[in-house]
Order: C-alpha cells, then structure tokens, then sequence
C-alpha cells in the first residue's frame, strides 16, 4: 500500500534504508531498544505526531538525501538508535515557514 502512494524513487530509498538497518542490527531486533525505524510523513499532522513521538529535531542530522519532491532524513537519537525520516521537501526544518 505504502508503495502505491509514494514516488517510486522515494519508495526505493525508504526500502533501501529499511534494508541497511536490518543489516545493522538484525532483522528481528527489538525495535524499542536498538536500531531504529524510517517513518513517512505525508502531512503536517503527521510531522507534528512524529515530533510528539521522537525529539529529532534537537538532535544530529547526519545526512539528508533529496529523492524529487521529498527528502530522507537520518536523525541520531541515540548511540544505538535512529530514526530515518522521508517527508515532502516543505516540511523540513529549513523550509518551514
């Protein structure tokens, strides 16, 4: 379902980021203790839930990828915990308004 609403190439981004956390950290890791999740935002609502959720935005960037219309985000919430975060260009920090 996720695939049919996003941008093939962002949808492959988000696959292929899924793809290295699971190597990192194994594919049947406790989500809640190491590794970390890639999370789509599709509104502002949602980016409002996301930032409820995880503290990001006080915390490291450490890449940002621009796939089209969107950008993937890998934010260091921990030392063994991130959180990859694919949402529409507008929505980042640096283009809010």
């Amino acid at each position: 379902m996720l695939q049919s609403k996003l941008p093939k190439e962002v949808f492959e981004k988000l696959f292929y980021c899924l793809s290295i956390l699971d190597e990192m950290y194994g594919e049947d890791r406790d989500y809640f203790k190491v590794g970390g999740y890639c999370m789509v935002v599709e509104t502002r609502e949602d980016l409002c839930e996301v930032q409820k959720i995880f503290d990001y935005e006080g915390r490291l960037c450490e890449w940002v990828d621009l796939v089209g219309e969107y950008a993937c985000e890998l934010h260091l919430l921990g030392d063994d915990f991130s959180l990859i975060l694919c949402l529409p260009n507008e929505f980042r920090k640096e283009n809010r308004k």
